[in-house]
């Protein structure tokens, strides 16, 4: 149908059509675009012993250091400082 009805895909930001490219062409639009971002606490880090982010980071390696930045600050078990984890990470 893009093809056919030549329909524009320059309002389209590139990476946002990815996932919906197939050999035999795109098979849907993306409706929403947003971007994602990470923020991160230079203490925490600091603490943890962990390196801060850099353009190498991936999600995936954001992923695997958050567990490690995590650890309970009181002895109340629901006060605690968390990493993050994305609920679209598999690994």
């Amino acid at each position: 149908l893009i093809d056919r009805d030549c329909f524009d895909l320059d309002g389209y930001y590139p990476v946002s059509l990815l996932c919906y490219d197939t050999p035999d062409g795109y098979y849907g639009l993306p409706r929403d675009v947003q971007p994602s971002v990470l923020y991160y606490n230079k203490d925490m880090f600091d603490a943890a012993g962990i390196a801060y982010p850099d353009d190498t980071w991936t999600w995936l390696s954001a992923s695997r250091v958050s567990p490690r930045s995590s650890c309970r600050i009181t002895e109340k078990p629901s006060i605690a400082r968390s990493g993050a984890r994305r609920s679209c990470d598999t690994e």
